[in-house]
Formats: structure tokens, sequence, C-alpha cells
């Protein structure tokens, strides 16, 4: 089953992949991501595994985008990708 993360903005979602936002909204854009309906928030929202696999499947070697487009192990390698992007 897989992990249930948190849905985030192009802005947050962007941040977390190493990208500006502004490819965030060009792949939305291109097809490559949607994003995820939301009745509480008037911004777009996006699942950040389908954010970091397309990075990780558009040349991005970080880490947390490899494993993402790799999908292997990519909770671990997601939850600590958060934990240092919050410190």
């Amino acid at each position: 089953m897989a992990p249930n993360f948190p849905l985030m903005t192009a802005s947050d979602a962007a941040s977390l992949a190493g990208v500006r936002p502004g490819t965030i909204r060009n792949w939305r854009y291109l097809g490559y991501i949607t994003p995820v309906a939301s009745r509480t928030s008037r911004y777009p929202l996006y699942d950040i595994a389908e954010v970091l696999a397309t990075c990780g499947r558009r040349g991005c070697t970080r880490e947390l985008c490899a494993a993402a487009a790799a999908e292997h192990d990519l909770e671990d390698v997601l939850l600590r990708g958060m934990l240092v992007n919050a410190a």
C-alpha cells in the first residue's frame, strides 16, 4: 500500500524537489503531472510522490527524485527529505 503523504502547493513541491515553482506548473501544462482536486484550497495541490517521480524521470539525480522514479523505498527517502528540508 502506498504511503499517504500530504498534498502540496506548487511552491512547496518545487522546494522539496529542488526545482522552481514554474517547473511544476510547466509539467502540469505538459501533462507530466496532474493536480489532485481539493475543496479546501483555491490553488492546485500535488501529490509529492508523483512530482518527485516526474523529477527523477526528467533526469534529476537528487536522492529523493531518483528513489521516487525507481519506486523503491520511497517512504523512507521522502520522510528523510521532509525532515531535512524542514530544518
